[in-house]
């Protein structure tokens, strides 16, 4: 089911392990790019709901109602760097500033290739900074490395380190 909420998209699939989706939140401005990660997630059999934020601001909007409303965390947050309206890195810093969300995993997926950005997101405790690939085989793979962040927090593993 596919839910318009404003630019906020809902959407569940529960793969191969009926009940126990794991509540991803995606930022990410790109549809090309939504659509792909989508794919890359199915082709890996990660069962998932997902929320879409089409832009930082929608994004800091959209984690502040879940924490002021008592609502679960999100299990992933994805965060593309280059975004209208507060860029990635605003973004994660403001989620490291909530300690609700503050434990919550966060990985980069972006177009930028720039060090100073990486460096600040490793200093801000992303658990995987991953350039966006360009082949689709390189791309599909993405999913494999959600699924490992996922399962490192279902077994309580510590991200990031």
């Amino acid at each position: 089911m596919v839910l318009f909420l404003g630019f906020v998209v809902a959407y569940n699939r529960e793969a191969t392990m009926p009940g126990i989706a794991k509540r991803i939140v995606l930022v990410e401005d790109n549809p090309s790019d939504v659509f792909l990660l989508e794919r890359a997630l199915d082709e890996h059999a990660v069962g998932y709901s997902i929320e879409i934020m089409r832009d930082g601001e929608q994004a800091l909007r959209y984690l502040d109602n879940l924490k002021s409303n008592g609502n679960a965390m999100p299990d992933l947050i994805i965060l593309d760097l280059n975004l209208p309206r507060h860029d990635g890195i605003e973004v994660l810093v403001k989620c490291r500033a909530v300690e609700e969300l503050a434990h919550v995993p966060v990985m980069i997926l972006t177009s930028s290739d720039s060090p100073k950005e990486r460096e600040r997101a490793e200093q801000l405790g992303v658990c995987d900074y991953v350039r966006k690939p360009i082949l689709l085989d390189e791309f599909m793979a993405v999913g494999g490395r959600i699924k490992q962040v996922l399962a490192g927090r279902s077994a309580g593993m510590k991200i990031g380190s």
